[in-house]
């Protein structure tokens, strides 16, 4: 941003190579941003900037500040489940602050509501889709054996689960405006580079019975080790290379509700991974719907940068929106063998990416809504396929006690 006047923004586009190999000029009509740190933008209620030690503020309905409360966030962790076993958290509230169960066992969330569980306002990277996380990034979930189930989890800059390990379950959720920053999910899965190999026995997790909306980024999102997928693999175009897929467990993802992704980014689906081998992971019984990403690449579930080893079937898809290149599914440089009966886009399968044949990815029996906008309250039992079946989450108000990490 370079200037500004009353009604107006002047904005210099910005070039630079992003991870798919595109320069693209970002022109402020084909994408989304934020102000931050600008008092004499200060105009809206519930905006607030912190400048030289004095917090200015415009307060939710016009009242005066000394007549309200403030709070403000002072610790990441309001619990830190470390190395745990067999703890549980249920009928809790907690404001401003996550949770980790790094290294955890056997440990569980019930009945819980989280709000405002991370904050920054700089991504840390601009160069791949999925940077890695700390430990207490929005709620970690490592070690094995632990569950997430029956709560809520809201506004978070960053992801609101970030799951690694083994074997989690993570059932009847409700997540929600999650990765403003642009670069989470409120689902993310992915390795832990700190305490395990590329190669570690990870995955296996349940994923079931969700209700995922309004995310930056991808509604969920399983990512690969990075530094990893780049030694193994060769260059088309420096820096760019993609080799060996990280590799995971089967993976249930199933029952869900998946909708209002990709609001701040763009080539991303409302399901995505890259370099991954999924192991057989299963998506499917899943409503996937409302791709909001602008100008181009929407994407219902997108395989990219080699994955493959998914098995995606009866789910039921549309993207809210046709302008720009929006299919219901996406493999992007394949190497191995696609099955499938339904309406499928491969882009660039020839390119030499990578120096690996590959494993297959299944699309079979979903329903593809094209241009449709009745949302679910217009769905028919003949868009399910072989019969309509539960999703989404269905989460009643937890009788609670409030924790505010002051």
């Amino acid at each position: 941003m370079t200037d500004s006047a009353s009604g107006i923004l002047t904005v210099t586009p910005l070039k630079q190579v992003k991870w798919y190999n595109i320069e693209y000029s970002w022109l402020p009509e084909f994408g989304r941003g934020f102000i931050s740190g600008v008092l004499a933008a200060l105009d809206a209620p519930g905006e607030w900037v912190r400048q030289d030690g004095v917090l200015y503020l415009q307060t939710p309905q016009g009242q005066r500040p000394e007549s309200i409360i403030i709070e403000a966030k002072a610790r990441q962790l309001a619990f830190d489940l470390t190395g745990k076993s067999y703890i549980t958290i249920r009928n809790l509230e907690v404001v401003s602050a996550g949770l980790t169960m790094y290294k955890a066992t056997n440990c569980t969330i019930d009945r819980a509501k989280f709000s405002y569980v991370n904050q920054f306002t700089r991504p840390q990277s601009t160069t791949t889709p999925n940077p890695q996380p700390g430990i207490e990034a929005g709620i970690y979930i490592g070690g094995r054996y632990n569950t997430v189930k029956n709560s809520t989890i809201a506004y978070s800059a960053g992801s609101g689960l970030w799951i690694t390990g083994r074997d989690h379950l993570i059932t009847n959720n409700v997540i929600h405006d999650i990765g403003y920053a642009g670069s989470s999910s409120p689902i993310d899965i992915g390795p832990d580079p700190t305490i395990e190999s590329p190669t570690a026995d990870r995955g296996g997790h349940m994923i079931s019975f969700n209700t995922l909306y309004n995310s930056g980024r991808a509604s969920i999102s399983i990512g690969r080790d990075i530094v990893y997928h780049h030694s193994t693999g060769r260059a088309l175009t420096p820096p760019l290379k993609f080799g060996l897929p990280t590799p995971y467990r089967k993976i249930k993802i199933v029952n869900n509700e998946l909708y209002n992704a990709n609001i701040l980014t763009i080539d991303s689906g409302l399901f995505y991974t890259n370099g991954t081998d999924g192991g057989g992971t299963e998506i499917a019984y899943n409503v996937i719907h409302d791709d909001l990403q602008p100008y181009i690449r929407g994407f219902g579930v997108y395989l990219d940068s080699g994955s493959w080893g998914y098995d995606v079937h009866h789910n039921v898809l549309w993207m809210g929106r046709e302008e720009g290149w929006r299919q219901a599914f996406m493999a992007n440089m394949p190497g191995g063998k696609i099955v499938s009966d339904g309406p499928v886009f491969t882009w660039d399968p020839r390119l030499p990416f990578a120096p690996y044949n590959g494993g297959d990815r299944h699309f079979w029996r979903n329903t593809y809504k094209l241009d449709y906008h009745s949302g679910v309250a217009g769905l028919k039992d003949s868009d399910f396929p072989d019969g309509r079946f539960a999703f989404g989450a269905n989460v009643s108000a937890p009788v609670t006690t409030a924790v505010h990490a002051q």
